[in-house]
């Protein structure tokens, strides 16, 4: 390698780390600034970018920098797992095999996105999984009656007759939902509304109250507010449902890291768990390293729920990935 070539990797590599060291940096701090709060989102890149960057600086004979970059991944790391339920547990608990289990998947289709044979293919197939219940968000109201036609015979349960659910919802169950509700998340802040409803799958003894919202993105000062708004929201809605096994799930664009994730849990309840080295990014889809990708779809849960498994499925054409949840009784 020529002294030119070698001082152009350095330089790079001096400039990419003195940006990770400052992005990091930001992403520390608890600001109500929109574009700084942004920094919050990407802490598995972070914790990518120094692993990388630690390496090429011990290659560059670089030592400080190198440790300087290794200390921003393992702290990264830490953030990553520190919030869930079980942050050192990398493998699922065992099941029974008598033990009822409960699989809920949800996906952001897309609205300009037409899915329709190539997810029927792949519910009918089982190609990803036995699914009991799911939601699909950002649906037009030219997509539901082809969703209907070719989903329904498999899911033969819905919102009721007449029920106006929020944000281009669409539900299908093997299971009645009962009990549905509109959930007014913020009306001090914004028209931004939820839903709630409770399904009992077979071999559960109790029904699971389910919750669920579509938040927007947090890229400006007033859609900053508004998306807190709108999770603190939900999960105050969650923290008082009476029922004991709840399941809190949506598309909230808000990765696990970020300040209003800490209060969807403390208001919830619901815990959060991922058993893979890195979470699931499920945005955007069409990124083909998943360090680049970002968690924003997500599923809570609490009572004696076990999540089995989490995993992230086909995109089927959207920008995001589909999510998978399994679920039985402890």
């Amino acid at each position: 390698m020529s002294v030119l070539d070698l001082d152009f990797i350095r330089q790079s590599a001096g400039f990419l780390a003195l940006l990770l060291f400052c992005s990091y940096g930001l992403s520390l701090l608890r600001s109500r600034f929109w574009l700084i709060a942004l920094f919050q989102q990407f802490k598995i890149q972070y914790f990518a970018g120094g692993m990388i960057l630690g390496a090429v600086m011990l290659f560059l004979e670089e030592p400080f920098a190198a440790l300087v970059m290794f200390a921003i991944a393992g702290a990264a790391y830490y953030e990553i797992r520190r919030k869930m339920h079980r942050p050192r547990r990398y493998a699922p608990p065992s099941l029974n095999n008598d033990a009822p289990v409960f699989t809920l998947m949800q996906y952001n289709k897309y609205h300009k996105n037409r899915p329709y044979v190539r997810l029927k293919e792949s519910l009918h197939r089982g190609e990803v999984g036995n699914v009991d219940f799911l939601l699909i968000i950002e649906v037009e109201e030219q997509d539901k009656e082809p969703l209907d036609e070719a989903l329904r015979d498999l899911y033969p349960y819905g919102a009721p007759e007449g029920a106006d659910l929020p944000d281009m919802v669409m539900l299908f169950s093997k299971y009645p939902l009962e009990n549905l509700e509109i959930l007014d998340l913020c009306p001090d802040v914004h028209e931004r509304q939820g839903f709630r409803f409770d399904i009992k799958p077979a071999g559960f003894e109790r029904p699971i109250a389910v919750y669920s919202a579509h938040v927007d993105s947090p890229i400006s000062a007033r859609a900053l507010v508004e998306h807190r708004a709108g999770l603190v929201g939900l999960a105050r809605h969650a923290g008082a449902e009476p029922h004991k096994d709840v399941i809190v799930m949506g598309d909230w664009n808000t990765t696990p890291y970020t300040q209003v994730y800490r209060s969807v849990l403390a208001l919830s309840g619901a815990k959060y768990q991922n058993y893979r080295v890195l979470p699931l990014g499920t945005w955007p889809s069409f990124l083909m390293l998943p360090f680049l990708k970002i968690p924003l779809d997500h599923v809570l849960f609490k009572g004696d729920l076990v999540l089995l498994d989490l995993k992230k499925g086909p995109c089927f054409g959207s920008d995001h990935h589909s999510l998978l949840a399994k679920f039985s009784l402890k």
